[in-house]
Formats: structure tokens, sequence, C-alpha cells
């Protein structure tokens, strides 16, 4: 079950915390306390909107934004959705509201290791405050069953970007889940008011050909105006006006104009064939799905012994496991995976690391070709 924490401005009786009007929390659920709050959710509720922010908001033209990030320890999955109200209960100025769910182990494995469905539901938020009806704060408000969302069309999602682009920014995301790498700025064709649905639909269909533990370690938001706020998330949704200002520090990735910036070319060869096997994923299902379960079968149970921290991806372990899957799965030509003495020798290598951990069929397929 996900644990709940609602944050908006209200008047004193309606505070948890501080007893006087202001932004504070008014319901959560039981699993958390304040110093979890303050250590784990001020980063979040600090947030303060621009002048252009408030002019949208007053309007009503500012839909919902939409966050992952991660506990302090790492231990639990936190997505959040900023709605915004026009006029707060003073009936004069606008405000926020911040509804967070705080997904524990259990939770935080079903919606990383699901193959067809994205990494956050929007339906699972409330995004306005009058459907709560609050007439008093809530220490003990209900926990939630997280629902997973299915996503459709991913074969047709590729072929909607320029192929070098979607490439780079696919090496961008594989090394940034590994807290290596810098922070990813995107911005996407559309409308404001589309803006952080779109970044939404991009980003829950971009994560399904990565590996469980790479989706496990990707924080991101859907809309951001400001590049310098939010320095513990990955990836960030800026308009084409943020991409190109000085505070957006990163790899920078236009989806419409074709302009990558930050990837170095001698970066991006190093794993240019694991690129190139992200990118087929899109078109090819029965690869894709094969591929995903083989990789979380090896590294969930090297886990599950206690050889390896699922939580924690690593670049030379994704690439030995893709050269295992490509040898085993009679998907490709072994002699075009393995070309000399060297590629032998490096397969071989990781077999011996991750045999354990292999299905037998699996294992006989390897060992078959490596005598």
């Amino acid at each position: 079950m996900a644990i709940q924490h609602f944050y908006s401005r209200m008047p004193a009786k309606l505070t948890l915390y501080i007893r006087t009007d202001g932004y504070d929390t008014f319901y959560k659920s039981s699993g958390i306390n304040k110093e979890y709050i303050d250590e784990n959710l001020s980063s979040i509720c600090k947030w303060t909107p621009s002048k252009q922010e408030l002019a949208l908001m007053r309007d009503s033209k500012l839909p919902p934004t939409y966050c992952q990030y991660f506990s302090n320890d790492n231990k639990d999955m936190i997505q959040s959705c900023f709605s915004y109200i026009p006029l707060d209960f003073t009936g004069e100025r606008s405000s926020f509201m911040i509804h967070s769910l705080i997904l524990t182990e259990n939770e935080r494995k079903k919606v990383t290791m699901s193959l067809k469905n994205g990494i956050l539901n929007p339906e699972m938020f409330v995004s306005d405050l009058k459907e709560l009806n609050v007439t008093k704060v809530n220490s003990d408000y209900k926990m939630v069953d997280y629902q997973l969302t299915k996503i459709y069309n991913l074969e047709e999602f590729a072929t909607l970007y320029y192929p070098e682009v979607f490439k780079r920014l696919l090496y961008a995301i594989l090394i940034g889940a590994t807290n290596k790498g810098k922070t990813i700025f995107i911005s996407l064709e559309g409308d404001i008011s589309e803006f952080s649905n779109k970044a939404l639909d991009f980003i829950n269909t971009i994560l399904l050909v990565f590996p469980f533990n790479f989706r496990n370690q990707l924080s991101f938001i859907t809309y951001l105006s400001d590049p310098s706020k939010f320095a513990n998330i990955k990836i960030k949704f800026v308009t084409k006006e943020c991409l190109n200002s000085s505070s957006a520090k990163g790899y920078k990735f236009d989806m419409t104009p074709k302009i990558i910036d930050g990837i170095r070319d001698e970066e991006y060869k190093n794993k240019e064939d694991e690129i190139n096997f992200l990118y087929s994923l899109f078109s090819n299902k029965q690869i894709r799905e094969k591929f995903l379960n083989f990789y979380s079968n090896i590294v969930s149970s090297s886990e599950e012994s206690g050889k390896n921290n699922y939580y924690i991806p690593d670049l030379k372990d994704f690439s030995g496991i893709l050269k295992l899957f490509k040898v085993s799965s009679g998907f490709y030509n072994v002699f075009e995976v393995i070309k000399t003495e060297e590629d032998v020798y490096d397969l071989f290598s990781v077999y011996e690391r991750f045999r354990n951990y292999m299905k037998v069929n699996d294992r006989c397929n390897i060992v078959s070709v490596i005598k």
C-alpha cells in the first residue's frame, strides 16, 4: 500500500503542524511522521511559483505537474502531483496543493518491474482540493493500493523523433540511472496547457525499454519554468526558453528541431551497441519482453542471494547481461556477438559471474557456444 501525504496553504485550524494560516500538511497516513516529511518531502513542498506561473494559475491555465524522486535513504520511491488553485481560502491569493504517494519496497517493485505499464499513474492523485472537502486535519489518512496505468503505441513512439537525437537521449537516461552523468533537460512540442501531460506520456513510454533497476533509479518532473530548481531530480521537462537559458546546465534535448547538446561523441560511441539495442526494443515486443524478463531474473536473483543490490544499476553489468542474452536467446547470430578470442573471454567472465542466477536452458545455450 502507498502512504499518502497532502500539503497546501490552509487556515490555521486545518494545519497539522504550524497551527497558523499557511502552507502545511493537512492529511497524512500513519506510516510517516513530521521528521520523515521534513527530511524527504520538504524539498518539493518548498517550491514557489514564478510570476509567469502565478498568472497562469490565476487563469486556470496551468495543468497538474507530476514528479518522481526518492527518500534520502533511497528505500522509498516518492511520486507527487502539483495542482494549482486560482484562489485559495482567502479568496485573494493563488496557491497550490501537493499530493504525494510514498511507495515502499513492495509497491516500488510492482511499479518498476511491470513490462507493460507506465511508472507513474496520474489517476492515483487528487488534483482538486475541493474533492477532499477538508473539515479537519487527519494524521491517520488511509493508505491506497497503487494501480498501474497501461501504455499503448510503444511500437510507434520512437518513430516520432529524429533517431540520432532519440538514441542519444537513451544514452543520457542510461547513465543517469547510475547516478552518473548530468541533469537531463527535455523540451517537447506543444502549448503550456498540454506540456505536462505530454511529458508524462513521454517518460512513461520511454522508460519501458529499460530494465527494472534502471527505471527504479530515475527521478523526473514533467514541467519546470526554472531549470535550477529541484537539484535532486535527474530528468526535467522544460520549455524551449528554459532549455536555452544559462541555468539549464546538463544534457539538453530539444525533441522538435533536432538539437543535441552536452554528450561527447567518444562517450556515446563506447555504448553505441547497447543504445542501438535499446532503440530496437521499441519496435520488437517479443525481444523486448524476453530481454527484460531475462535481465530481471538475473539481477533480482543475485540481489536475493545478497550478491548484488538491485537498487543500484551498473553499466558494466548491463553490457554483460545483454551479451549473455544475445548469445542464449536464439534471436541473434552468435558469431556477430563474439567475433574474437577476447570476446569469448569476456563472455565467459560474465557467465561465471551470473550463471548461478540463470535458467538451466540459458546456461546450456551459452556453454554450447563457449565450447
